[in-house]
């Protein structure tokens, strides 16, 4: 008895016992695989890091096949499709029509295939625009390659939405662009001397400068009819409704419209008037760099004795126009500056309005009362600069500019009878240009000059007008007005 109780207990330690040792050497296993590929990891990691090529220890049998695959249209297809030798479709060196082509590639491929030639349009018109192209096919490997290669050959568009796959003719895509919403329009006018039937006046007119017209313009020349092109300015947005070929050369136009659009333009721009009498030592506190040096921008500058117009080149480096103000010769300055679009006009006015009695009104009631209205009229004075810069050929910038510049010099007191009303004396000056300008490049317009007289008197009593304990100054300057403009592009953040 006690022999048969051994026996089957030893029959259960064998029985519980070998599956029990089955799992500590799988564990085992699992514990030296996850090991070693941590171990590999580290490695490659380590040989990363030092700029090395670590090899990994893997059988390989057999040689690497390359599948060309065209392109995705909607949802992948299916993995099955798109291996070396997953569609094999020959015609037998005939062309044939879409139709019998999709019927090739619905019995090989198990996918249903559409063909869709007409179209509703957004006025509510039906067209059909039929595929009459023909082709041959002698084709192995992915299914869309082979997709690709009809589109390509008879100008349709493919797609896949996961259950059929669909040949169009026309297609319709969104495109974004960065235009300006508005047409931009730069005029000016400056009356001058009036007198005697003569009349002096300066008038300019850049006219109407629009980009979404010119942008029209040219995609109805790469999108004839039956393709139609829709465009939303609020929003920025251009449909094109046509074939493939014509949606790749709409978009390479949009494409380039859409850089140079989007591309910033930045303005700095300084006017100083001038001592003329001092005119050589202006510009001495110009900061260049070493490669031009201080003279030749002193030169260039203090050249422009009489109206000229001069470019310093972007060599010289960081150029500060602020440096300019602490200059001896500088009687007063302003800076401006602002970032502009391609195409719209940049406003920079630097003004001061000054009030004074234009008219008064004397009246008497019945009881003998006299009141007097006073109206009042403003002068603004200072300068207003309006640029149109314009983005042109391998980065230029095409610059429109006008300078407009009021100066109150007198203001002179009217008495008329028991009123008095003030006279102003205004001198105007103005100055256009055109010009491209490279990026950090310095537009120089000088040359034009005004007298400003001045007169002092020092001391007190009658006695100064004897000459005695006073002292009378007087001086009369001309004064040149200097305009600086520099451009600089701002890329689009990418």
């Amino acid at each position: 008895m006690r022999q048969l109780v051994g026996h089957i207990a030893g029959l259960l330690i064998l029985v519980f016992g070998l599956p029990a040792c089955d799992a500590i050497r799988e564990a085992d296993d699992q514990t030296n695989r996850i090991s070693k590929h941590t171990a590999d990891e580290q490695a490659r990691l380590r040989a990363a890091q030092r700029g090395k090529i670590h090899e990994v220890n893997r059988p390989y049998f057999g040689s690497p096949v390359e599948v060309e695959r065209g392109s995705r249209r909607g949802k992948p297809l299916p993995r099955k499709l798109e291996g070396a030798r997953s569609i094999s479709i020959s015609t037998g060196g005939s062309a044939v029509d879409i139709k019998s082509l999709a019927d090739l590639i619905s019995q090989q491929a198990g996918l249903l295939v559409n063909i869709r030639t007409v179209y509703s349009l957004p006025d509510g018109d039906v067209i059909r625009i039929p595929i009459g192209t023909t082709m041959r096919v002698d084709h192995e490997g992915s299914l869309s390659k082979l997709l690709d290669q009809i589109g390509a050959r008879m100008d349709i568009a493919w797609s896949y939405d996961g259950k059929a796959i669909t040949f169009d003719r026309m297609v319709t895509e969104r495109y974004k662009v960065s235009l300006p919403v508005g047409t931009a329009k730069l005029s000016s006018s400056i009356d001058g001397v009036k007198g005697g039937g003569r009349s002096v006046s300066l008038n300019s007119d850049v006219g109407g400068y629009d980009p979404w017209a010119e942008l029209q313009s040219q995609l109805r020349a790469v999108a004839p009819p039956p393709a139609q092109v829709t465009f939303a300015k609020s929003s920025g947005r251009v449909t094109v409704f046509g074939p493939p070929s014509v949606q790749a050369r709409a978009a390479a136009v949009i494409e380039d419209f859409d850089e140079v659009f989007s591309t910033r333009i930045g303005l700095e721009v300084a006017v100083y008037f001038v001592d003329t009498s001092k005119s050589d030592s202006f510009a001495v506190g110009l900061q260049g760099s070493r490669r031009s040096g201080h003279a030749s921008i002193t030169g260039v500058v203090g050249a422009l004795t009489g109206n000229g117009v001069a470019t310093l080149s972007n060599h010289l480096g960081a150029v500060n126009f602020q440096s300019l103000a602490n200059n001896a010769s500088v009687v007063d300055y302003r800076l401006g500056s602002t970032i502009a679009q391609s195409g719209v006009i940049s406003p920079i006015v630097l003004t001061r309005s000054q009030n004074f009695v234009a008219r008064t009104t004397t009246t008497t009631d019945i009881n003998g009362v006299t009141s007097t209205a006073v109206e009042t009229d403003t002068v603004d004075t200072g300068i207003s600069i309006h640029a149109l810069p314009r983005l042109v050929k391998r980065n230029r910038v095409q610059l429109s500019l006008t300078v407009l510049q009021n100066d109150l010099t007198e203001l002179t007191t009217f008495d008329s009878g028991n009123s008095t009303v003030h006279l102003p004396t205004v001198d105007q000056r103005a100055l256009q240009n055109d010009s491209v300008l490279a990026p950090g490049e310095t537009l120089i317009l000088s040359g034009y000059e005004q007298d400003r007289a001045t007169r002092s008197n020092s001391g007190a009593g009658k006695a100064k007008f004897l000459g005695l304990g006073g002292r009378t100054r007087g001086e009369v300057k001309k004064i040149r007005m200097v305009v600086l403009v520099r451009p600089a592009i701002i890329p689009a953040a990418s």
